[in-house]
């Protein structure tokens, strides 16, 4: 049984959270980034930039701490998209 664990775990599948849960989180990630893009997309055309962007978002009472980690993740991306199209 040992044996099997160790192969499971060095051949990637040795999931802990079941699906269920997994499915869950997704959909909680889903909903929030429904609320914190659009709120990060106006920051960064009121701000422009990410810096600022990222300050605000980190000052943000309002956030859980999923909630901003989503959203930081979310400024993240639309920083990298915005210097891929070079846009300050």
């Amino acid at each position: 049984m040992r044996r099997e664990a160790e192969r499971h775990a060095a051949l990637g599948s040795g999931d802990k959270q079941p699906l269920t849960g997994r499915m869950q989180a997704r959909r909680e990630r889903q909903a929030i980034l429904a609320l914190v893009e659009p709120m990060v997309q106006r920051l960064f055309t009121e701000l422009g930039e990410p810096g600022k962007v990222v300050k605000q978002l980190k000052a943000e009472a309002t956030f859980g701490t999923r909630a901003r980690e989503i959203a930081l993740q979310v400024a993240l991306r639309m920083s990298i998209e915005r210097q891929k199209i070079g846009t300050p």
